[in-house]
This record gives structure tokens, sequence and C-alpha cells, in this order.
């Protein structure tokens, strides 16, 4: 089995269409699902780090009478 596939590059916009057999196509799909999960671990860990950073925030604010009930 063949693909015909468009390839882009999003940095430089090359692009290139060419067929590719099954294996070929298969690793793509390896490595670019290798990448997302890479990328989302990464997500991930930032959006931790800053839900940590606003929660030592609030803390602080909190211990030094910089919140009322109504700013809730």
């Amino acid at each position: 089995m063949h693909w015909e596939i468009e390839r882009r590059c999003p940095e430089c916009e090359w692009r290139e269409t060419g067929i590719y057999e099954q294996e070929i196509v298969e690793w793509w799909d390896e490595l670019l699902e290798a990448g997302t999960d890479s990328l989302i671990r990464e997500l991930e860990l930032i959006v931790s780090e800053e839900i940590d950073h606003e929660a030592d925030r609030l803390r602080e604010a909190l211990a030094a009478g910089a919140l009322l009930p109504e700013d809730f």
C-alpha cells in the first residue's frame, strides 16, 4: 500500500508531495505521536508550575491581609 502525502514545515513553509510506502508512513506516524506526547508532557508541567505559582501568590496575599471576602 502506498500513500500520497504532502509534507509542510510550519517554520519555513517548505512543502513536498510524494508517494510513500506504508512502512515509512507508520514510522512518521510514530515520530509525530512521540513528539505530540512530549509536547503534552511539557504543557502539563508548565500548567502545573503556573498553578503552583498562582497558589503561592494567593497564600501570600491572604497572609498579608490583602484579600477580603468582597474580593470574591
